[in-house]
């Protein structure tokens, strides 16, 4: 199972991505949470890529099943590891702030953000929603 969490994201087959999001539950409990505040876990780096390769995969695997909560433990450990400036944790939060979008107005509040940063940092295509 982990292996299969330890591939590029994107990686996973449909069917992979719903027994990964199934099984989600049980492999945050396994999973060591960061406990050193960002930035300083940026010098404090005993875990490894794919450690956090494994967070990401399944933060997407949840997304793509409609498991929010566990999705939501994912972005918060990645956020604890990597800071709200990371790109990929805001890509992340973008994608997270769309699949709890309660309506259109929502979901286009989540849309607006992302062209505000694209039109701030065209070469950033994502940006922090503002749900944080």
């Amino acid at each position: 199972m982990l292996t299969a969490l330890q591939r590029p994201q994107g990686a996973l087959t449909p069917a992979e991505a719903l027994n990964t999001a199934q099984q989600a539950p049980n492999l945050l409990r396994k999973l060591t949470p960061w406990t050193v505040p960002w930035p300083l876990s940026l010098f404090l780096n005993s875990d490894s890529p794919e450690h956090w390769a494994i967070y990401e995969n399944l933060f997407y695997s949840c997304i793509r099943t409609g498991d929010v909560r566990s999705a939501h433990t994912c972005l918060n450990r990645m956020k604890d590891r990597f800071g709200l400036t990371n790109e990929r944790v805001m890509g992340m939060m973008g994608l997270y702030h769309e699949a709890v979008a309660e309506d259109d107005g929502a979901l286009e509040e989540c849309l607006k953000v992302y062209e505000e940063g694209i039109e701030e940092k065209p070469t950033n295509m994502v940006r922090r929603c503002p749900l944080t």
